[in-house]
């Protein structure tokens, strides 16, 4: 299962199985279960999932941690996404749970009342840290409106589920294409919001910006579109504070700086906009729930 595992776990049998048991089972026995699914997970460090999530972490803690703590990270880790995906298919449809669970500040209330007029576009991106899918179906239900652009691979199985999921609530999600591309460019430019993701590694990259100091497989559509519609880029991130409520947080707004050569300019921007996607990483690490290698080349170090 070492190389399938991602796979099974993102299938659409796994994600019907996750709502399934979210939407039936009381909370104190949903997270025993859990508790109990991702510690078995956790120990299968054959599986890519796992060995994913120890490279990531150890690049995180800059080779800080020892194999014990790297080991209790990686679980907390599990642990955490395990309770945030029970939490929001538990509770999304509960709006009283949803309001016990999650605080909006004041940023991304304006964002959720936003009203389209030209020059007033805005690029939100996001990293997989917190549970950002549960705030973002939140924010949606109290009226976010947004096209939402992913990634062209990852469009199937058990994401393209969710997707669906997401467009029953008023969300558009489509998968990254040139024609894509450019209908967000003029929905940007019409005022309108558009949502990515900025983490998940793709195959191929043209260009590695350094994330967290090591150069990344990184996608860099996002840059591409602010630079052309001329729009700020915000990243917002839904992360779990000690009062045990989801904080949807969102930057200031990083402008984009123009330069000649083409290269320069995207790398750059892409660096001060995963500059700020660091900080947030840092303070909340073990919410990082990224299972895929974000830096292959450091499998060895770990």
């Amino acid at each position: 299962m070492g190389s399938s595992s991602q796979k099974i776990l993102e299938s659409r049998k796994a994600v019907n199985l996750a709502l399934w048991f979210g939407r039936v089972v009381p909370e104190r026995l949903g997270y025993a279960v859990v508790n109990s699914v991702v510690r078995i997970i956790a120990r299968q460090t054959h599986w890519d999932v796992v060995r994913a999530a120890r490279v990531n972490q150890w690049v995180v803690s800059q080779g800080a941690l020892s194999t014990e703590q790297l080991d209790q990270r990686v679980l907390d880790t599990f642990r955490f996404t395990g309770h945030a995906i029970f939490e929001m298919n538990h509770s999304i449809h509960r709006p009283e749970a949803v309001d016990r669970l999650i605080r909006f500040d004041s940023r991304v209330e304006e964002i959720i009342n936003h009203e389209p007029a030209p020059g007033a576009g805005s690029l939100i991106v996001s990293t997989h840290l917190g549970n950002f899918d549960f705030c973002a179906r939140a924010a949606a239900l109290r009226g976010l409106k947004g096209m939402v652009i992913t990634l062209p691979e990852i469009y199937n199985g058990g994401y393209q589920l969710q997707y669906e999921m997401r467009r029953e609530i008023g969300l558009e999600v489509l998968p990254a294409s040139k024609n894509v591309l450019r209908q967000a460019i003029q929905r940007l430019q019409a005022g309108e919001l558009v949502l990515t993701g900025i983490d998940r590694p793709i195959q191929n990259a043209k260009n590695k910006p350094l994330f967290f100091g090591r150069p990344a497989d990184l996608p860099m559509h996002h840059i591409y579109l602010a630079l052309k519609a001329a729009v700020p880029i915000y990243v917002a991130v839904a992360v779990l504070k000690p009062d045990n409520r989801y904080h949807f947080l969102i930057s200031d707004p990083i402008h984009m700086r123009p330069d000649p050569d083409h290269k320069t300019e995207m790398v750059d921007n892409a660096e001060r906009v995963l500059r700020v996607a660091e900080e947030f990483i840092r303070q909340y690490p073990e919410q990082w729930s990224m299972y895929f290698p974000v830096w292959p080349d450091a499998m060895a170090e770990v």
